[in-house]
């Protein structure tokens, strides 16, 4: 009978140690060699308003040469801005544009969230993937370019290590 109990003590405290261990790797942050990152561009499409306007995790790292594949979720536009960017640089064109298009210093801007012609059979209500390669090391300004959204604190940065 007691070696029984003693069987099922080290069970429970087995358990208990691999899900410490397991929750202490999940926020455990990336590692710096990391070639392949995905962060995501929204909160999904079963969210709304600002609980959608989110990028996760706000600091991305990655290894210089890799790629951050950033899984974009609803009315979002990716634009990324050259080493050293930061939202202070970023020249906001009023409220009478909907979109920031600040093309100084920009290195990537992803599609736009508005379809081409009313009549093209498009939403933007749909999940992609965009993924945006890193070759020199530095910190790197990433910014939703729909201006609202910017202006709610939705960029990140992406620091590349070598």
């Amino acid at each position: 009978m007691k070696s029984w109990i003693w069987s099922i003590m080290g069970v429970v405290t087995l358990c208990g140690l691999c899900l410490h261990t397991s929750s202490a790797l999940a926020q455990a942050p990336l590692p710096a060699s990391q070639l392949n990152v995905t962060v995501a561009f929204g909160g999904g499409l079963n969210v709304s308003g600002e609980d959608n306007e989110v990028i996760i995790p706000k600091t991305v790292r990655v290894k210089e040469g890799g790629v951050v594949h950033f899984m974009v979720s609803g009315f979002h536009q990716i634009a990324v801005y050259r080493r050293g960017t930061t939202t202070g640089d970023i020249t906001d064109p009023g409220p009478s544009s909907s979109f920031i298009d600040d093309e100084d210093g920009r290195i990537y801007i992803g599609p736009s969230p508005i379809p081409p012609t009313p009549a093209d059979n498009f939403s933007h209500d749909r999940n992609r993937v965009e993924s945006v390669s890193f070759a020199r090391p530095g910190r790197y300004l990433v910014i939703c370019n729909v201006r609202d959204h910017f202006l709610e604190g939705m960029h990140a940065i992406v620091r590349v290590l070598p």
